[in-house]
């Protein structure tokens, strides 16, 4: 039946051309009727559609049986292909070659700080300019290591992993209903922490937004590139070296063209920098229905978002 269906959608989504189909030993568990039937019911697919079929076994007497089937019905014997023959090995792999590395244990927090159960899991730094949802949960609780070793052990280490597959450590009874809501709450808490501490910071150009732009020619790139180097990507101090000449036989139009590019996507930002406080009430805000339900407190929340703030205000710093 699975394969009938595999073989229904194959027919029904082609346009044209066909496609593969792949087995991978699917008929290794079938009785020896049952994979006679199937085998020849294939093999006279493959000879009347043209359709071309892989069957993957380390079982020799797999391909015997197949062969068989194909006999008995007239039809063509399959092509083989060894694969310890093609890589010239005398023996098929060992059971020890074929066992995968160990998984490496996560460590416990083991009262560490939170420091240094960071860097004891290696945490990735908080990058200001990436997507949300690469951020690691260590970030957003350093107050429950004990939390985060669960995250780790259960394999959702980030805001993202958890956000698609955290109801399946609930299920799995790791992460209880009311953390769960906890952590989703203060991803949310993360979200609008990080949308807010963008305005007015533009995001850092780097070659591909240039040569995205479309509004610098062959030669006029290096010069372009040269002059990002020299700014670190400072999108504010790129653009001024473009309007004032910096780059040569760029017209007014180009210059126009570049920087409502660099506006449009993020680069230039000229609305005034929030203050943290404001960023806090902001976010505040935002979670009032998780704060009226008691998944949040007000100072839980302004001493994350004042926590983020130092981090991501350092990095910047640091990379200014």
């Amino acid at each position: 039946l699975l394969l009938a269906a595999r073989l229904a959608f194959l027919t029904g989504s082609e346009d044209g051309l066909q496609a593969p189909l792949f087995l991978d030993e699917a008929l290794t568990a079938s009785d020896p009727e049952r994979f006679d039937a199937i085998a020849g019911a294939i093999g006279e697919v493959a000879a009347t559609a043209g359709r071309q079929v892989f069957y993957l076994t380390s079982n020799p007497a797999d391909l015997a049986a197949w062969q068989r089937a194909l006999e008995q019905r007239n039809l063509p014997a399959a092509h083989v292909i060894d694969l310890a023959a093609r890589r010239k090995l005398a023996t098929a792999a060992t059971i020890a070659e074929l066992k995968p590395p160990p998984v490496p244990a996560v460590a416990r927090p083991d009262g560490r700080t939170a420091a240094a159960y960071g860097t004891a899991l290696q945490v990735p730094a908080l990058q200001p300019w990436a997507d949300e949802s690469q951020a690691h949960l260590f970030h957003l609780w350093q107050d429950d290591l004990d939390l985060v070793y669960q995250l780790e052990v259960g394999g959702l280490p980030t805001l993202g992993q958890w956000r698609q597959l955290g109801t399946e450590l609930t299920h799995a009874g790791m992460i209880t209903p009311e953390q769960a809501a906890r952590i989703d709450a203060r991803g949310q808490v993360f979200g609008v922490f990080l949308d807010a501490w963008r305005v007015g910071r533009g995001r850092p150009v780097d070659r591909q937004a240039l040569v995205d732009s479309e509004t610098l020619s062959a030669t006029m790139l290096p010069l372009a590139c040269a002059l990002l180097e020299a700014v670190d990507g400072d999108g504010e101090a790129f653009m001024t070296g473009a309007l004032t000449g910096k780059i040569k036989r760029l017209n007014q139009a180009k210059k126009e063209a570049l920087q409502d590019y660099l506006e449009r996507h993020g680069h230039l930002d000229r609305r005034p920098v929030w203050e943290p406080d404001q960023i806090v009430a902001h976010v505040l805000g935002a979670v009032s229905d998780e704060l009226s339900a008691a998944i949040l407190a007000p100072n839980e929340v302004r001493e994350l978002v004042l926590n983020l703030h130092q981090v991501l205000s350092a990095a910047t710093d640091r990379s200014a």
